[in-house]
């Protein structure tokens, strides 16, 4: 069996298969707000992986900036892109309410990219990161296969319809436990296995997820 690590800070951070990051090959990171701690991490494993960084927020573009400014990202390897994940391109959506959610009627605005259309330019990826605050369901749903060799997943039915902390009114998540469920046996589809579920807070049940490929299990 592989062995999964954490890397990151605790809330930035991500439990993966160290094994299965490939040399000269890219991670893509969708979601990165004011943490790019795993990122660093992945960059300081593996000296050859080039990573992709994609997130709308204004807070995502001057922690970059920072961290650029200090030379703690390479440019050259890291390459950063501030788009909004969705299940459909160039839509300008809003980013509101907790965690800067898809589901917000209010707050920043964002024109969206697929999934598919980064990892089409990226070609060979190692290891796709998703933490987009709600819009993995319509990129879940849109989606017909997908070739990475590990995927990460944080889903959020959780946001103000089934437990969330921080509730706001402008926010209305029409996707439940049972969706997610849903979108987890669609990726099984695909060919992958999921391999490990962190979750926080039991009533969130499902939250970080990792899936593996199968053939890479069984290799």
């Amino acid at each position: 069996m592989h062995e999964i690590k954490s890397y990151g800070s605790d809330w930035g951070g991500w439990r993966i298969v160290p094994s299965l990051i490939r040399d000269n090959s890219h991670i893509v990171s969708l979601g990165l707000a004011h943490d790019f701690s795993f990122d660093i991490e992945m960059l300081n494993l593996n000296k050859s992986v080039k990573i992709v960084g994609v997130d709308p927020t204004a807070l995502s573009r001057h922690t970059y900036r920072d961290l650029g400014n200090k030379s703690v990202i390479q440019q050259e390897r890291f390459t950063f892109l501030p788009l909004a994940i969705y299940g459909e391109r160039n839509k300008i959506i809003n980013l509101g309410g907790p965690a800067k959610t898809c589901f917000s009627s209010e707050g920043e605005t964002a024109r969206t990219i697929t999934v598919d259309d980064i990892l089409n330019k990226v070609g060979d990826v190692c290891l796709l990161k998703m933490d987009i605050e709600g819009s993995e369901y319509s990129v879940f749903e849109k989606m017909e296969s997908l070739s990475v060799d590990q995927l990460c997943v944080e889903w959020h039915h959780w946001l103000n319809k089934e437990g969330d902390a921080h509730p706001h009114a402008s926010v209305t998540n029409p996707y439940t436990l049972d969706d997610t469920k849903r979108m987890i046996e669609k990726i099984e589809s695909f060919g992958y296995k999921m391999i490990d579920n962190k979750c926080d807070e039991s009533k969130r049940v499902i939250q970080e997820t990792l899936f593996v490929r199968k053939d890479l299990l069984d290799g």
